[in-house]
């Protein structure tokens, strides 16, 4: 049950009374949690601070101290509390990445070489971890980095981290930003056809991103490309298509399992109104 304001100013001054005024700073950091909850982070600063001046190794305590600061925007005074906290406790993987991410936001603390070397830190202390690993993109995007870097960067994680499907949608991302078209093409065909584990083909996202890139690519190679090359990129589109539109239906996404059909519908008639589709006849005359 949650206290009210008034409810946690009666608990305090109640305490205060019938204490001994040299004992209440070591109450400082049970008042402090009280009226953090409330979100009195000024009253709760005041008490904390009070009570770290004896207990100064209290890596909980300056960890909430931080967190008041940061909440009255004081986010100078947050990060001293926070590298506290670590310099006592060196494994809080929450507080390290929070750090990381104060010196990557936009705002007055915002620094790119304080944020690689905790980002270093955090790299080192939290080997393969997904956070960690938005932060390095982030940081080396701010930092301007080449494509040549960020792909290094994706492909590194992605032998640590082969089963991620959102891994393998970023990479897939990066190449069409990259206007590498034919290359997100190949690097889907190979995940589907190459890919032992089902956690990255069953995916939804990532099964959305196939069919995306493949519709993308046949788009792009119709009236350039020879009509079998085109026709056999229809032939996976299908199946893709056919997989994702399952996925759709499994997760109650009805409207987009419709939108997915009438791609598919649209695939399959260009292919009937097509008087030269080969390999494709027996398939048309079926369908008829």
């Amino acid at each position: 049950m949650s206290l009210s304001t008034s409810e946690v100013s009666k608990i305090i001054e109640k305490t205060i009374s019938i204490s001994n005024p040299r004992e209440l700073p070591l109450k400082g950091l049970h008042f402090g949690k009280l009226l953090f909850k409330v979100e009195e982070y000024n009253s709760a600063a005041e008490w904390i601070l009070k009570f770290t001046r004896i207990y100064d190794r209290d890596a909980p305590a300056h960890k909430l101290l931080g967190e008041c600061y940061e909440r009255l925007g004081n986010v100078e005074a947050a990060l001293s509390c926070f590298k506290r906290s670590l310099q006592i406790k060196p494994i809080q993987s929450e507080l390290l990445l929070r750090i990381v991410e104060l010196y990557l936001n936009p705002g007055p603390t915002q620094n790119p070489n304080k944020a690689q070397i905790w980002l270093d830190k955090a790299t080192a202390a939290l080997p393969g971890n997904t956070t960690v690993f938005k932060m390095k993109m982030e940081l080396m995007l701010a930092q301007q980095a080449s494509p040549d870097i960020l792909e290094k960067a994706i492909v590194q994680e992605l032998n640590r981290r082969s089963n991620d499907p959102a891994l393998h949608v970023q990479y897939v991302s990066f190449m069409r930003t990259e206007d590498r078209l034919k290359d997100a093409y190949d690097y889907c065909n190979k995940v589907e056809n190459t890919m032992e584990s089902t956690s990255v083909r069953s995916d939804y996202k990532w099964s959305s991103c196939v069919v995306g890139t493949y519709k993308e690519y046949m788009e792009k190679i119709k009236g350039i490309q020879p009509l079998h090359s085109v026709n056999e990129t229809r032939l996976i589109l299908l199946e893709a298509l056919s997989r994702f539109i399952w996925l759709c239906l499994l997760d109650n996404k009805q409207q987009k399992a419709l939108e997915k059909l009438q791609i598919m519908d649209e695939c399959l008639w260009s292919v009937l109104s097509d008087h030269t589709m080969g390999d494709w006849k027996t398939l048309a005359i079926e369908m008829e």
